[in-house]
């Protein structure tokens, strides 16, 4: 057993002691002095509590998880009004053995008869009350029963979630590395010294992929890098007529974000925004305010035919699932075409 365990089962007992014990003062308490020195208290407030604690936790402990929890309701019903019916009889039977106080009034009973009043009201209000101890442990345990199921359901989600995370990102990996080897692969024949830089860089990224990644959150700052990293490795398959801006924050906060978020939307513009013949451009900025993360991505916009299936088209569908998973109502994908420029904008907000 844990020791959170182990916490959360001596704050039980205490508070089982502490209700108890007020229970079992509230009406010496309550009465204050009049009572203390005779046996009122007794018969009419500690004995039925006594046979109360024990219905209670016959019941809490034993007959709700092997009886009614099992379906064999009957056999709980049955089993606790037969133990009522005994305490009740118990309860009687106790109260005729202690003595009875003296009656106060001096003519009563009259002309000096001996009053003996009926037993079987005092026997079925002591048993309509024992029923209050029954059904509170069995509110008590259902609630229990319910806020466990709860917290392994909310368990259980989180761990679908996460897993569905670690899948989302495992599959956004070979994707991204799909692409960057095709850029790298074109320059293999035309420029030897540049496939050796691609490679250097893709190795880089790859690192951070292998390693970074691993957690929900990494440092903003690390991401910024390998998205320059990234846009580093396109940039040297591009042509002169190609025009490839970015504007990253020069001072960074130590803020936390969710790993690759942003390579999708990159990906896309180099994939979609540059021609082989005619001049193309993408431009990259992101901005940061008030705990919000701004990244504003514009291309040309050529769009591939449908026989071309490099990268699958995964990526976009991928953040979307993500964005859903990690930042649901706290962020915002906006995504158009204007005279032919293809913009996206995403908005995150971090905290």
């Amino acid at each position: 057993m844990t020791l959170d365990s182990w916490k959360k089962k001596a704050l039980g007992i205490a508070l089982h002691m502490l209700s108890w014990t007020f229970l079992f003062s509230f009406p010496f308490l309550y009465s204050g002095n009049e009572f203390v020195n005779n046996d009122f208290l007794v018969r009419t407030s500690w004995l039925p509590l006594l046979w109360s604690a024990i219905l209670f936790y016959a019941n809490y402990l034993f007959l709700l998880n092997h009886f009614l929890f099992n379906r064999k309701t009957m056999a709980f019903i049955g089993i606790n009004i037969l133990l009522i019916a005994i305490f009740a009889l118990l309860n009687n039977m106790v109260m005729d053995l202690m003595p009875r106080p003296e009656p106060t009034f001096p003519m009563f009973p009259p002309q000096g008869k001996h009053f003996e009043p009926s037993k079987s009201p005092f026997f079925l209000r002591s048993a309509a009350s024992f029923f209050i101890p029954v059904i509170t442990s069995l509110a008590i345990k259902t609630t229990q029963r319910w806020l466990k199921t709860e917290t392994v359901m909310k368990e259980i989600d989180n761990q679908r979630l996460e897993s569905e995370l670690t899948h989302l990102k495992y599959q956004l990996q070979p994707h991204f590395f799909f692409n960057s080897l095709n850029s790298i692969y074109s320059l293999v024949d035309t420029s030897q010294e540049k496939a050796k830089q691609g490679v250097h860089s893709l190795g880089k990224m790859m690192r951070y992929l292998l390693y970074e990644t691993t957690s929900p959150k990494v440092s903003l700052a690390k991401e910024i890098e390998f998205l320059q990293q990234y846009i580093n490795v396109m940039k040297l398959r591009m042509r002169d007529d190609v025009k490839v801006n970015t504007s990253f924050p020069d001072e960074l906060p130590a803020w936390q974000i969710a790993p690759l978020l942003f390579i999708p939307l990159i990906e896309n513009a180099f994939k979609h925004g540059i021609s082989s013949s005619k001049p193309s451009f993408v431009h990259v900025e992101m901005l940061l305010d008030s705990g919000t993360v701004i990244l504003s991505v514009e291309n040309t916009y050529y769009p591939k035919s449908n026989a071309d299936q490099s990268g699958s088209g995964i990526g976009l569908d991928n953040l979307r699932k993500r964005l859903d998973m990690q930042y649901a109502k706290k962020y915002i994908l906006k995504q158009e075409i204007l005279h032919e420029i293809f913009c996206t904008k995403l908005t995150v907000k971090t905290c």
